[in-house]
């Protein structure tokens, strides 16, 4: 879902592949990646499993890191905004 006037960039390390999905969100667009970026607003670290029940949408991201199955770092409030953007 498009938030107007919302700019993020996320990095999820999926830690049991060793890879990192960059996310860029720019009000109605977005660019989904694997890769590195130096510098993101939330960075987070979950498993292959975790990250299936956030797209499943059996979990939510704020879910997953009150739980501890998410470990994240960065603005807290940009976090919470992830669930808002990608409704699954």
């Amino acid at each position: 879902n498009p938030i107007s006037d919302f700019q993020a960039s996320y990095g999820i390390h999926i830690t049991d592949l060793n890879k990192t999905i960059i996310i860029d969100i720019d009000s109605e667009k977005l660019n989904c990646k694997y890769g590195q970026k130096d510098e993101v607003d939330v960075f987070a670290k979950i498993s292959k499993r975790g990250m299936d029940k956030l797209v499943e949408g059996s979990t939510s991201f704020q879910q997953a890191f009150m739980t501890g199955e998410l470990t994240a770092k960065g603005n807290f409030k940009t976090l919470r905004k992830f669930d808002q953007a990608f409704l699954f």
